[in-house]
């Protein structure tokens, strides 16, 4: 494989971790809402970065296997962390909603 240099701005693990969860997140939106709410210059302005500068990370990060392996395994975890807050989120809600009721109709 082609030795690939490091970006001038090189972002580290953990920033190309965020990054790729907040992409991956607007990504599944987009399979839910016709309308796009938010895009990748939004997140890009976040992390203040450019397209430009994550795909020089993308691809340094791909010539090192290893690593690039480790951020998509952070990524995966931080999303189900997401998703078992969110379903968490949800039964708490319901269980609320179920006792509100409840209570409803005891008047």
């Amino acid at each position: 494989m082609e030795r690939v240099n490091k970006p001038s701005k090189l972002l580290s693990e953990s920033e190309m971790v965020s990054l790729l969860v907040d992409i991956s997140i607007v990504n599944a939106s987009l399979n839910f809402s016709e309308k796009n709410f938010s895009d990748l210059n939004s997140i890009f302005e976040y992390h203040e970065i450019d397209s430009i500068t994550f795909v020089e990370n993308n691809i340094y990060y791909v010539s090192k296997p290893k690593k690039y392996m480790k951020i998509f395994d952070s990524v995966k975890f931080k999303l189900e962390e997401i998703q078992d807050g969110l379903s968490q989120e949800l039964l708490n809600h319901v269980n609320y909603d179920k006792k509100y009721l409840k209570n409803q109709n005891k008047k």
